[in-house]
């Protein structure tokens, strides 16, 4: 055999492996948005199949390491492949991430893990979330949940609160690394926090108006049936916030618990201190007035719920006893009149 019958047999079989083996059998294409999952065939066994769903490179098994958008040669005697979307997390989401693989948490009590150095190191959520942007996490060994981020828009407050931690003394308020109701609370803004860790409830700051849909009724010292209409505008600073939502849950409880409950003890107890002729009087009703706002705004100054108008719109009196009152006014400005004219 002659150099150049040698040469074309090399020749041949480089052709044969490069154009046809390579491009034609192995060529991968992995498109935009996309990326690749290998399975080796060959290699080491994985030592832990229970806890580890994917290997390090050289063993057999689904491979930890993907491969982004671009062209790969993959031998499919040596390899298994397959395409996987890559994870896309918009503006306004976030991502949680749930690690399949590795060991257990060595504190079983706390299901949130911290990302090491090796990300395939330990199962568990993480307690970081992936920020907007696109993730190659492998498939097979992460669950990636796409959430919606927390949004507090202006005159609004967040209120946290932590699900992991130690707890804080009864009735206090949790700091940070404690559970429960932080004693800080987040500005309006967007916010990337895991649902899974903490809790965030936008709250409504500033004053607010609560009329009772029916009047408040109770009995006057000289027995009469007295009816009121009563207006209150209270509201939340930010910094009681987190009290006011540890001891009562959310704010629409305040109106349940605090607001509608005082109002009507308050106007029963002070009311029937007061005859039906001094309800309606201007000296005494001012009196009966005055005396319901500060022991309305008291009370509830104890609970950090702010009172800015404690207000007797109409009392409603017994026409047998409302009738000869209105008369003798009526008198009375009838006198006048005739005096000036």
């Amino acid at each position: 055999m002659n150099k150049y019958s040698l040469f074309a047999i090399v020749f041949l079989a480089l052709f044969g492996y490069l154009g046809v083996w390579q491009w034609t059998v192995c060529r991968v294409y992995v498109p935009p948005g996309e990326m690749l999952v290998l399975t080796s065939r060959f290699g080491e066994e994985n030592p832990d199949t229970e806890n580890l769903r994917v290997v390090d490179e050289g063993k057999r098994g689904i491979q930890k390491q993907v491969l982004g958008e671009g062209r790969y040669f993959v031998n499919p005697l040596l390899y298994e492949y397959r395409r996987a979307p890559v994870i896309h997390i918009g503006n306004d989401e976030i991502g949680v991430i749930r690690s399949q693989t590795g060991l257990p948490p060595e504190d079983r009590l706390q299901f949130l893990v911290e990302p090491a150095e090796d990300i395939y190191a330990r199962k568990g959520v993480w307690r970081n979330v992936l920020t907007p942007g696109s993730w190659r996490y492998n498939p097979d060994a992460f669950q990636v949940e796409v959430l919606k981020a927390v949004k507090i828009l202006p005159g609004f407050v967040g209120c946290v609160t932590a699900m992991s931690g130690q707890p804080p003394a009864p009735g206090k308020l949790a700091r940070r690394g404690q559970s429960g109701v932080q004693e800080h609370v987040l500005q309006p803004g967007v916010y990337y926090a895991n649902p899974k860790a903490v809790r965030i409830d936008s709250v409504e700051i500033g004053y607010r108006e609560f009329s009772p849909t029916e009047a408040v009724t109770f009995f006057s010292k000289d027995g009469f049936n007295i009816q009121l209409e009563v207006t209150v505008v209270w509201g939340l600073k930010p910094g009681s916030v987190p009290s006011v939502i540890m001891h009562f849950g959310n704010v629409d409880e305040i109106v349940h618990k605090v607001i509608a409950p005082q109002v009507e003890s308050i106007c029963r107890i002070e009311g029937s201190k007061y005859g039906a002729k001094e309800l309606l009087e201007g000296d005494s009703r001012e009196q009966f007035q005055e005396k319901f706002r500060q022991l309305l705004t008291k009370v509830c100054e104890e609970k950090q719920i702010t009172v800015r108008l404690g207000l007797v719109r109409s009392i409603d009196v017994p026409m047998d006893i409302r009738q000869p009152i209105q008369m003798a006014r009526i008198a009375v400005e009838e006198r006048r009149t005739k005096e000036e004219q």
